[in-house]
């Protein structure tokens, strides 16, 4: 009568015989073991019926795809559906912070769209004009600081005062003497 095998127990009798099998191999081989020693207790181990029950008992790789569906085993698809998941997670993330603003806007159409929807904010004015110096559209830029000044409330002074000073700042950095000085006359009289 043969001894039914685990598969720690092939995988330790290999190693000491100076083989390396891993636990999946083991598993199949033990599995494989385990099989011919039932077929041997119900009688099935005589020449051609021997061959025939080998060859139609599914193999550890054939017994694993039908308990797990048609590819893979239990540990790849559970690190599929994982990656999978990942992948739908940081899709929604990215979706929701495009929806939120939190995406940096990368064309003129952008930020205007932004100014449709916060008209008196002076850092949305800013940085659209940023953007057009980063283009070096030095002109466009100062046109947009002057729709800025006409479009932010006069009663929001402290939004008025940063686009002053951006367009000081602006003035001083890429405009000539006659216009920086121009400039400071309107800020100092507080005409748009």
């Amino acid at each position: 009568r043969t001894p039914l095998v685990e598969p720690r127990e092939e995988a330790d009798a290999a190693a000491r015989l100076g083989g390396r099998l891993s636990t999946r191999e083991a598993g199949g081989r033990a599995a494989e073991h385990n099989r011919r020693a039932d077929r041997q207790r119900r009688g099935v181990n005589s020449g051609a019926a021997a061959a025939a029950a080998a060859e139609s008992a599914p193999s550890q790789e054939q017994e694993d795809e039908a308990a797990n569906g048609a590819g893979g085993s239990r540990r790849e698809k559970n690190s599929k559906k994982t990656t999978s998941m990942r992948q739908k997670e940081a899709a929604i993330v990215e979706r929701e912070q495009e929806l939120l603003g939190d995406a940096a806007p990368q064309t003129a159409d952008d930020y205007e769209r932004l100014l449709l929807g916060s008209p008196h904010s002076s850092y949305m004015w800013l940085r659209y004009m940023h953007f057009q110096v980063g283009l070096t559209e030095l002109e466009r830029a100062r046109e947009v600081v002057e729709r800025a000044l006409r479009t932010i409330e006069l009663g929001q002074e402290a939004e008025r005062f940063n686009v002053w000073a951006a367009l000081l700042n602006f003035e001083k950095a890429h405009g000539s003497d006659q216009s920086f000085l121009a400039a400071f006359r309107r800020a100092v009289s507080g005409t748009s």
